[in-house]
């Protein structure tokens, strides 16, 4: 079972507390959630033990909240994701996305992410489970695939399996890299694969549109020009000789 703690001489930074209070006076439910979730997640890296609703106010001396607000902060507390609430003993504590403490834990996870063909985890992700998180992925460099997500905000990690390493022959290497394909689109593209017998990336976005593929345009001022209306006739009476 899940030790519940009381909270007695533990502090909440008095930031968070001033927080805290306006969030409460405001009926900011949303705000004071986040707030708490802050407070849970620096006891999950201090590895402290759940705690009881009474005792989350108590650390961000809230006693005099009224009943309807209390009730409905519990509620979505309760509901929230990011937090694991034990109905037994009513105690809450935070919940990463990723089960990991330790550096084993992290080498073990990618391995079966990689075995189970799961792909890889977010930085965000690693960083809100791991406190040491910055030195576990020095630690790691050598097992690592390092990416970067489509919209560039944050990267990703994959392990680097050493038996699936495959060495190429420069030559290849070259030849890859001559290849051009400007000007087409990538649905274009995976056409061309399917005609081969190769297999495309279900659910990736056609970017084309967006980077702007080069068409050619119509010269809409020389279409014009062959319209417009001769004002000059009388050029067209022979008046102009050519001396």
């Amino acid at each position: 079972s899940i030790m519940a703690s009381h909270p007695t001489e533990e502090s909440v930074d008095t930031e968070l507390l001033e927080s805290a209070r306006k969030a409460m006076k405001s009926n900011g439910q949303v705000r004071l959630i986040n707030i708490i979730l802050q407070v849970l997640h620096k006891r999950y890296f201090d590895r402290k033990t759940a705690v009881t609703f009474s005792g989350i106010l108590q650390l961000l001396e809230l006693p005099d909240m009224k009943e309807s607000f209390r009730a409905l902060v519990k509620k979505l507390l309760i509901n929230n994701p990011k937090i694991r609430y034990d109905t037994r003993e009513g105690v809450f504590s935070f919940k990463p996305a990723l089960n990991i403490r330790s550096t084993k834990d992290f080498r073990n996870l990618l391995q079966t992410y990689e075995s189970q063909g799961k792909g890889g985890v977010l930085l965000s992700e690693v960083e809100e489970a791991m406190p040491n998180s910055e030195t576990a992925l020095v630690k790691m460099k050598d097992d690592l695939i390092e990416i970067s997500t489509r919209d560039k905000v944050e990267k990703a990690y994959f392990y680097a399996n050493k038996d699936l390493t495959i060495e190429l022959d420069e030559s290849f290497n070259a030849l890859w890299r001559s290849v051009s394909v400007e000007g087409l689109t990538r649905s274009t593209i995976e056409a061309e694969l399917r005609k081969v017998d190769v297999d495309v990336l279900k659910g990736a976005k056609d970017n084309s549109q967006e980077r702007g593929v080069k068409r050619k345009r119509k010269d809409h001022g020389r279409r014009r020009a062959t319209r417009a209306h001769v004002s000059n006739t009388h050029l067209e009476k022979g008046y102009l000789h050519d001396y």
